[in-house]
């Protein structure tokens, strides 16, 4: 296996930059790599196939399931970055199929292909190269998507069908979010919140059978939960009386709360690299291993992540990583006294930078994972 194409989803900064970086991973490995941040339609793919003869296909967000006239002569490599409102059965067929989200694997029936694993995120050690530290000139940051608030027509899409009673989508919300504070959330995927919608709208709506869509389903399943946390983790910041900056994409201006603190997006890895070096803190709200804590341990940032129920289970960041030594775990109670602490000490900060870049020069690169990928490959 010589030849490798890879298409991520969309022509976007981070993906036309995370592109260049998987290229050059594979490249470093001896591989003749093509790529493209777009996934093509099948009749595209099949005629780019025709043309490029690839032995492997390394696609994002697809499998070889939605893609059946791909030819069986030809590896998928499938990489679940974000389920884009599919159940978790509806992931197979691809010879290596991995899930961004180690619940997701758990969750995932594991049918059909040849090798079913998680694989978290790497860095790019020049990109997000750590030279040397300084204080930084912000207090904090956070670089990420911040979704849009509902509108009224996203409240008022129906759940129901037939003779049932009108229930909408804004019906729904409150008690779905109060039953979120009541209930644990450890080991959840996406079709584990949603189930916990489904009891709501069954035991205050006496809905048995609602219609939900893959955007509902979406909304359900991720969105709220993302907007929830990250919601969370700002408040927590803002309480600070400091001046924090947001950057990313999506609706931080449509929240008035947030709105005069967002800076816009950054669309070059150097500015994101440069923004973690400058942030004394950059913040996350917790859920998983993500790109951006990669690149900020990468960079020389100190990660100031709010805890998750998962954090100290299989392919939660405590296992790759240790509090207090490569980043700064928090929970809300301890937020403010954590975060007055780490200002105040800009010595041990500078020592969790080091320590953070130092880990994952050693063993999470995109060169690591590009490794285990053909190693894999191997296996099957």
């Amino acid at each position: 296996m010589r030849k490798l194409a890879i298409f991520l989803p969309a022509p976007t900064p981070f993906y036309r930059a995370l592109l260049g970086q998987l290229m050059t991973a594979f490249s470093k490995l001896g591989l003749e790599v093509q790529g493209d941040t777009t996934l093509l339609s099948e009749e595209k793919l099949l005629e780019f196939c025709q043309a490029s003869k690839p032995d492997v296909l390394f696609e994002l967000n697809r499998c070889r399931w939605e893609i059946p006239s791909l030819p069986k002569s030809i590896v998928h490599i499938s990489w679940i970055v974000d389920t884009l409102g599919r159940k978790m059965d509806q992931f197979g067929g691809s010879e290596l199929l991995y899930f961004f989200g180690y619940n997701w694997l758990l969750r995932h029936p594991h049918k059909n292909q040849s090798l079913v694993d998680w694989l978290p995120p790497g860095s790019c050690q020049h990109t997000y190269a750590f030279k040397a530290w300084h204080e930084g000139e912000i207090s904090c940051s956070f670089v990420g998507h911040m979704p849009f608030p509902w509108n009224e027509k996203e409240r008022h899409r129906l759940l129901t069908a037939g003779t049932d009673t009108p229930v909408r989508f804004g019906d729904l919300l409150p008690f779905y979010e109060d039953q979120l504070c009541q209930t644990h959330q450890r080991g959840f995927a996406n079709d584990d919140y949603v189930q916990v919608a489904l009891e709501v709208l069954q035991e205050k709506f006496g809905i048995q059978q609602p219609h939900l869509d893959k955007i509902v389903y979406y909304d359900i399943g991720c969105r709220v939960i993302r907007m929830r946390n990250r919601d969370k983790l700002l408040q927590l910041a803002l309480a600070q009386n400091d001046t924090p900056v947001f950057y990313g994409t999506g609706g931080w201006g449509a929240w008035p709360q947030y709105a005069p603190f967002f800076k816009g997006p950054l669309e070059n890895p150097a500015d994101v690299c440069r923004l973690y070096q400058n942030s004394r803190l950059a913040l996350h709200e917790g859920v998983g291993i993500h790109f951006r804590s990669m690149d900020c341990m990468s960079s020389g940032g100190v990660l100031f992540y709010l805890a998750s129920p998962d954090d100290d289970q299989p392919g939660g960041i405590n296992h790759l990583f240790e509090p207090g030594v490569h980043f700064i775990s928090v929970t809300a109670d301890s937020f403010a006294d954590q975060y007055r602490e780490a200002m105040n000490h800009p010595d041990q900060r500078k020592k969790i930078a080091e320590q953070a870049a130092r880990e994952i020069r050693a063993y999470h690169t995109w060169e690591h994972r590009a490794a285990k990928i053909m190693a894999d490959l191997n296996r099957i």
